[in-house]
């Protein structure tokens, strides 16, 4: 049953305009879309109609990875990506902050859909004991990966310096 008394833009089953999303008590517009996520912080969200992945190709430097508003997407069947792969982890910013659902994979390696790029004043950091595993795995990756280029490249310096002390 649709009771138009919810969704203060329609009058009489007439559209008289968005009143806008601070007005508007509805979780859903009457035409299924999102409006507010109506759950708690890292609850995961249901889908809809409108999430459509869109390719993001390059890095997009953000702190979506280990944001509080960086929620698993509930899906009832099938999503997949643009290229027309199955993925089986969605995200999304609860928040509405990103253009599309992205898949985990393109979350952790900083290619979320961000509509606006810079720092989000939305911002809120995961505290290290409820950061997504799949995150701290990659985070402990990266910094031994990075250890061990520092320390290849320590000992290519110290070859350099002695070469140059024997010469």
């Amino acid at each position: 049953m649709n009771d138009d008394r919810r969704f203060p833009c329609l009058d009489a089953h007439r559209y008289s305009g968005c009143v806008g999303l601070a007005a508007c008590p509805a979780d859903r517009c009457w035409n299924g879309r999102r409006l507010h996520t109506g759950c708690s912080f890292g609850a995961p969200v249901q889908a809809d109609a409108f999430d459509r992945p869109l390719k993001v190709l390059r890095y997009t430097a953000s702190d979506c990875p280990n944001c509080r508003h960086a929620v698993d997407l509930d899906i009832e069947g099938d999503l997949r990506s643009p290229g027309g792969r199955m993925v089986d982890r969605w995200t999304i910013c609860e928040l509405g902050l990103w253009a599309g659902p992205a898949s985990l994979y393109n979350l952790l390696n900083h290619r979320a859909p961000i509509r606006r790029l810079g720092h989000c004043p939305s911002f809120e950091d995961t505290p290290p004991d409820e950061m997504r595993p799949e995150l701290a795995a990659k985070r402990a990756g990266d910094l031994e990966r990075a250890r061990r280029r520092r320390a290849a490249l320590r000992e290519v310096r110290l070859a350099a310096v002695e070469d140059a002390a024997v010469s």
